[in-house]
């Protein structure tokens, strides 16, 4: 995950928050969910979860973190990591 991350920052991103209560773009809290990796690239707010090959609870994140923040873009990837 932290390879994603030095990629992601050498690229430009920025504002990362790992495992970390969901902030949305202009950094106030709007859930209580943790996010494996948040963070901002090009004005649009980022969200990363890294789900175990088999786990069934993308869904749930993808849900949870969308209705706290319907203008970010969410990305869920499979294991292992």
């Amino acid at each position: 995950m932290l390879d994603v991350v030095n990629q992601l920052e050498s690229r430009g991103a920025t504002d990362f928050r790992i495992n970390q209560r969901q902030v949305s773009i202009l950094e106030q809290v709007v859930g209580k969910n943790r996010p494996d990796v948040q963070f901002t690239y090009d004005g649009v707010r980022y969200y990363l979860e890294f789900e175990s090959q088999g786990s069934n609870r993308g869904a749930g994140h993808l849900n949870r973190i969308f209705s706290n923040d319907p203008c970010g873009v969410i990305g869920i990837f499979g294991g292992p990591f």
